[in-house]
């Protein structure tokens, strides 16, 4: 039996095909003006004669295939259609990847893509480049390792469509966790937190850390990071999300665009110390007016105070409404209403992570102001560049 499935990207075709236990690709490579088949073959035996996994099959008549013996897969290129002739200037070439399932086709795509980056100026890898996101595209976002879905189905179980209205319409909701932490629980956590910082201090002065699945159970707050961990599921199965004009990347996708970091950050605030106005992701000063400066998406604050009050305590968390737009936090200042919530034991927040928000300094001499943070993340093919903490001119103002 034969399956086979074309893909069409534009004038672009690839084509997919099962027969028996192989598995065929080829796919369609543009080339640019004035290269010759010699020039393309001459590239590609440079790049996979440098590579030691990829051997010369020398009993083939075609000179340009190779073989992956630790794969048992065969990949190879044909310069000469029944469109050109032999070193003469080529409008493409076909590209074939044979291996004996799928998983081996996909790590072997992904390869050759890192790959034939040399290629640049010679072919265009768009069409290899699609299908090695189409493939990833496919797979469910990570979820968070034994992430509390029963914990998070009881938070909104009383009000998921009026949550999930304010959090879209308002950018932010505010919901009672049912999971607190113990003052046992507070303690083991400043024990951990023994490394200050190294923003500069006009920035923030709180203590943070990043903590894994295994040390969150070893400091016995494995409740906390597990219901964090299971907001981002939550959110994709609920949340009506807005349009992007990027394609998603692995492993979000259209239908389920968040996934999670792997770790969640811990931060102790004491008498004096603050973070503050900023965005968790802002947009990057002088590019494209949707460009910002990495996949945050929701930012989710499990709170760990007992009986706090910012009024008397300090250490509100403040954020400005309709701020999502504004590149200067002092701008937003100046020019948006904000809300103040109160860091109290067991209050989970999500919100925004493009609004304007702050840490406002902590005021009591005897509590320590401790959270969790999750960053729901939301990966496309955006231009961005990843996590940058910025100590710019923006943030140096007085108030």
């Amino acid at each position: 039996m034969v399956f086979k499935v074309s893909l069409f990207f534009s004038y672009i075709a690839t084509t997919f095909v099962i027969v028996d236990c192989l598995v065929c690709n080829q796919i369609r490579i543009p080339v640019s003006t004035g290269f010759t088949s010699n020039s393309i073959e001459d590239e590609w035996h440079h790049l996979l004669d440098s590579l030691v996994y990829f051997e010369a099959e020398n009993t083939s008549p075609n000179r340009n295939k190779y073989v992956v013996p630790l794969l048992g897969a065969k990949i190879y290129i044909d310069v000469n259609t029944n469109e050109y002739s032999n070193n003469q200037e080529l409008s493409e070439f076909l590209l074939s990847i044979e291996t004996t399932n799928k998983d081996d086709m996909i790590f072997l795509s992904t390869k050759l893509l890192s790959i034939l980056k040399e290629f640049n100026g010679i072919a265009s890898l768009y069409p290899l480049r699609k299908l090695v996101a189409t493939f990833y595209n496919d797979l469910p976002p990570f979820t968070g390792i034994e992430a509390n879905f029963n914990a998070i189905d009881n938070i909104f179980s009383n009000g998921e469509k009026e949550f999930m209205h304010k959090l879209k319409n308002d950018g932010f909701v505010v919901v009672k966790s049912l999971i607190k932490t113990s003052s046992f629980e507070r303690s083991n956590l400043s024990k951990l937190l023994v490394e200050k910082t190294g923003q500069d201090k006009v920035v923030r002065s709180d203590t943070v850390a990043f903590i894994t699945n295994a040390e969150a159970k070893k400091y016995s707050v494995g409740a906390q990071y597990d219901l964090l961990m299971a907001i981002t599921s939550y959110l994709n199965e609920h949340l009506e999300f807005e349009n992007s004009i990027y394609q998603p990347l692995s492993p979000g996708t259209r239908r389920r665009p968040l996934s999670n970091p792997k770790d969640i950050q811990v931060a102790s605030y004491l008498k004096g110390e603050f973070y503050r106005e900023h965005s968790d992701n802002s947009l990057v000063k002088g590019a494209n007016e949707n460009q910002r400066s990495n996949y945050r998406c929701y930012t989710c604050i499990l709170y760990c105070n007992e009986s706090w009050d910012y009024r008397q305590d300090g250490g509100a968390l403040r954020l400005y409404k309709d701020s999502v737009g504004i590149v200067h936090p002092k701008d937003a200042i100046e020019k948006c209403e904000y809300v103040d919530i109160n860091p109290d034991n067991g209050e989970l927040l999500i919100f925004d992570s493009r609004l304007i928000h702050s840490v406002q300094k902590v005021t009591s001499s005897h509590k320590e102001r401790i959270a969790f943070t999750l960053w729901t993340l939301r990966p496309e093919d955006n231009g961005c560049v990843g996590e940058i903490y910025d100590a710019g001119e923006e943030l140096q103002y007085t108030n």
